[in-house]
């Protein structure tokens, strides 16, 4: 009898929106947890663009501009585990709303900071939303979409973050010539995320089925928190996961942050040059996030070699755009290996959450250990590993990134055990 009912609920729900949970406009859904995504990283990326400006206004070092500048990741490392568990326990619905209206908040007394304290703060209260959706984005995606739709459709958000991250790096310095203009404006894209999401909210999945009926075996809420949390300690695949994310966030922040400086060095590229040829890196890098699932889900073979394969092939092209000398082709091969950077990455994010022992019910806690493993991997690799190793040696430091790349495709190679489990 519930098979022939759930066969019946199959069948009216519209077949053309793709979406599960009864939701009839998942894409507007997922376009609001992207602008949320898009805009925390355009707030942050406004201060790399006016770093001249930031450190003669508030009259503070370089590395007190550095810190004000990684406050934004702040909540990622130390909070990603506690919102996903939230998520799961209060649903995506109510948690993305509050933390939308938290990083609005920071956004908009940004405009009036007037030192360095307070600007830190403010920074750290605009990544609260974009560390909701980075720990349960795979957890949202999943219970809109079909599971073999997950990684396709997680691609498309997590480009959000390159997208803020390109647009203000782009548009910023040529836009406005204050800082306060340029906060005015990125506190007015707070206000419009928020709007969008909460009219998307009836749209938005709160708790899902399987959290309930673990809520209801287990009794009250603290022994069901607990469940989530043994159930990703428990899951060999889960930290594996994260353990690659480690490697790979570690290699592209590095990339990031030195390339320009690399070619400026080795190459003798200008500026802008160097700066051009850094966000086709970025640019790859949405291209691989969008089309990467949809071609690793045609290879034959086992995918996590063809994901291995792509890793190789990022460090190499990384390597051939900071040996090489001519523009044109540092260009291509700027978007190539950007490509194969994040063509895996939807895939191996929305892993744990396609885990039988994971699904819907726990894929908060688990995005959350994977979203803290893998910003730990984006922290501490560049600045407590690679600069310090690299010194005043930007090309090595480029060298060494790649080899981050290179450890990564080693340990994905070793995960098909975990893509065998995967469900959808």
């Amino acid at each position: 009898m519930d098979k022939e009912t759930g066969r019946r609920k199959e069948s009216a729900r519209p077949k053309e929106t793709g979406g599960r949970r009864g939701s009839k406009r998942p894409g507007q859904v997922i376009g609001a947890a992207f602008l949320m995504v898009a805009v925390s990283s355009y707030a942050q990326y406004q201060i790399s663009a006016l770093s001249g400006l930031v450190m003669e206004s508030y009259q503070i070092t370089a590395r007190q501009y550095s810190q004000v500048f990684t406050a934004a990741m702040i909540p990622g490392i130390l909070l990603s585990l506690l919102c996903g568990i939230l998520c799961d326990h209060f649903g995506i619905r109510r948690c993305f709303g509050a933390a939308v209206l938290i990083s609005g908040a920071g956004g908009i007394l940004r405009i009036w900071s007037q030192d360095y304290r307070t600007m830190a703060a403010c920074m750290i209260l605009t990544g609260i939303a974009i560390t909701f959706v980075n720990s349960n984005g795979a957890k949202l995606v999943g219970m809109l979409y079909e599971k073999k739709r997950v990684s396709a459709v997680l691609g498309l958000l997590l480009t959000g973050a390159s997208t803020g991250m390109t647009l203000a790096m782009f548009s910023t310095a040529r836009m406005f010539s204050g800082l306060k203009e340029a906060y005015c404006f990125s506190a007015g894209l707070f206000v419009l995320a928020a709007v969008f999401w909460f009219v998307t909210a009836p749209q938005a999945p709160g708790i899902s089925p399987e959290r309930k009926r673990t809520r209801q075996a287990v009794g009250r809420r603290k022994e069901a928190v607990w469940e989530s949390l043994k159930a990703v300690l428990r899951s060999g695949g889960t930290l594996r996961v994260g353990a690659c994310l480690v490697f790979y966030y570690g290699g592209v922040l590095s990339v990031s942050s030195f390339l320009p400086l690399a070619l400026q060095q080795r190459q003798g590229f200008s500026t802008v040059a160097a700066g051009t040829v850094t966000s086709l890196v970025l640019l790859g890098n949405m291209l691989g996030a969008i089309l990467g699932p949809r071609l690793l889900g045609r290879v034959p073979g086992k995918v996590c070699h063809w994901m291995a394969a792509a890793q190789v092939l990022a460090a190499g092209g990384i390597a051939a755009v900071l040996l090489g000398t001519d523009f044109s082709r540092a260009c291509i091969l700027a978007v190539a290996a950007g490509f194969c950077i994040n063509a895996s990455t939807p895939v191996l994010v929305s892993a744990p959450l396609r885990l039988p022992e994971i699904g819907t019910a726990h894929g908060g806690a688990a995005g959350g250990v994977v979203a803290t493993l893998q910003l730990l991997g984006a922290v501490c690799i560049p600045t407590l590993v690679i600069s310090r190793l690299g010194g005043e040696r930007y090309d090595y430091m480029i060298l060494m990134a790649g080899g981050c790349f290179l450890i990564n495709a080693a340990l994905v190679f070793c995960q098909q055990d975990v893509f065998e489990r995967m469900e959808g």
